[in-house]
């Protein structure tokens, strides 16, 4: 491509030489101009990703569990896709008052979660376990809830996800119904709303009464 920067010279006027450092100049704007709009023009779309075929479950053989209790949760994922899969990480989040006590096969551990990477072929299933032991539970806490996540190495955004939840048995105690714990909570809710209330119009009044002479 060939730049051309032609200097007009009005007739009459005096004869000036334009500096080669202004033609310089010129030139290279227009050429970073023109960079500029080819580069916008070359620029395309990225691709969306393809989700990634994965199927994945937890279980327990539970529907109900107490403290004490010692339990296997079993992760199955499985690729029903026809071609491999980059390495995953395959992941139980850890739930406060569940004790882990072994994975298999060997997992690393952090705060919120156990955590294996593995790739699966076409077709392939691949299984991990975890033994846990029901610790303390808050009082107000009704199910025992863990979930299962799959999520490309590079990313932790999860492609699919599973939960095994399980009623929690409070020792000695009947368990509250899910409906009469909410009322319960609704309850305390509008009476903690009551008293703030009040208390905000008593202080107006006691302000109301005092003589400037007290507030000084």
């Amino acid at each position: 491509m060939v730049f051309r920067v032609n200097c007009v010279r009005r007739a009459g006027a005096p004869r000036r030489r334009m500096s080669r450092a202004h033609v310089a100049a010129a030139v290279t704007l227009i050429a970073v101009q023109s960079g500029m709009g080819a580069a916008h023009a070359s620029v395309a779309p990225e691709p969306e990703e393809t989700p990634l075929p994965l199927n994945i479950s937890i279980d327990n053989g539970h529907t109900s569990v107490r403290q004490g209790d010692r339990l296997t949760y079993t992760i199955k994922i499985s690729n029903t896709g026809d071609a491999e899969t980059p390495v995953l990480r395959v992941f139980q989040a850890t739930v406060p008052g569940l004790e882990v006590l072994s994975t298999t096969p060997e997992a690393t551990a952090s705060a919120k979660r156990i955590e294996w990477s593995k790739s699966l072929s076409a077709r392939e299933e691949a299984e991990f376990s975890v033994i846990a032991q029901v610790g303390p539970q808050a009082p107000q806490m009704q199910r025992l809830t863990v979930v299962a996540c799959a999520s490309n190495k590079s990313t932790d955004r999860p492609v699919v996800c599973a939960a095994h939840s399980d009623r929690l048995e409070t020792l000695g105690l009947p368990l509250e119904s899910e409906t009469s714990s909410m009322g319960l909570w609704f309850t305390i809710a509008g009476v903690a709303a009551l008293l703030v209330a009040s208390g905000v119009i008593v202080g107006r009044r006691l302000l109301r009464r005092k003589t400037p002479s007290e507030v000084s």
